[in-house]
């Protein structure tokens, strides 16, 4: 009798073993279902907020102007989003062209928004940069970066000269335009 009693205390003692590990998993089980659950109810409120923002938008300007802009600046407003975009280019440029730059940083700003609009603040990159070249190639690399974002406005330039060269420094601002508000 006592052997069957040592192997019906480790049978009871498995049981609670395996109950216990499977009252674990089903409590991880809920802890992820709440996530999940809670996942669903914010993208469900953030796509209503992106369709109300997108009728403001159609309601404003009508759908066929959203659509077109969204068509032909889609691209270039997905390139500024980022400065290591906007680094690359402005690096592939210079390279293309043969043109050293000497000195390169950029900052966060944010500029005030257009009366009438809903947009209190623009948020902006501040790029400044210095590039040593002729007078003809540095005009020629402004355009470079003129035609690359069109959206993109140059805050100051500076000539000074260097001998045959000329020293350019420059402060372009590139938007930072929240897509989910353009987008449909």
């Amino acid at each position: 009798m006592k052997d069957y009693l040592f192997g019906i205390a480790i049978f009871l003692g498995l049981l609670v073993l395996i109950g216990n590990v499977a009252l674990k998993q089903m409590g991880r089980v809920n802890v992820a279902r709440e996530t999940l659950d809670d996942a669903r109810i914010q993208l469900r409120s953030s796509e209503s907020s992106r369709s109300s923002k997108n009728i403001q938008l159609m309601a404003q300007f009508g759908n066929s102007d959203v659509t077109r802009f969204m068509r032909d600046n889609g691209a270039t407003l997905q390139s500024m989003k980022e400065i290591g975009s906007i680094n690359q280019r402005v690096g592939s440029e210079s390279e293309a062209l043969r043109i050293p730059i000497q000195e390169q940083k950029t900052e966060i700003r944010a500029m005030k928004g257009r009366q009438g609009t809903t947009v209190e603040k623009v948020s902006m990159h501040q790029y400044s940069i210095t590039i040593l070249s002729t007078f003809r190639d540095s005009l020629v690399w402004m355009g470079k970066m003129e035609d690359a974002f069109p959206f993109a406005r140059i805050e100051s330039i500076s000539f000074t000269p260097s001998g045959d060269y000329v020293n350019l420094q420059t402060r372009i601002l590139f938007p930072n335009l929240d897509q989910t508000i353009l987008s449909q």
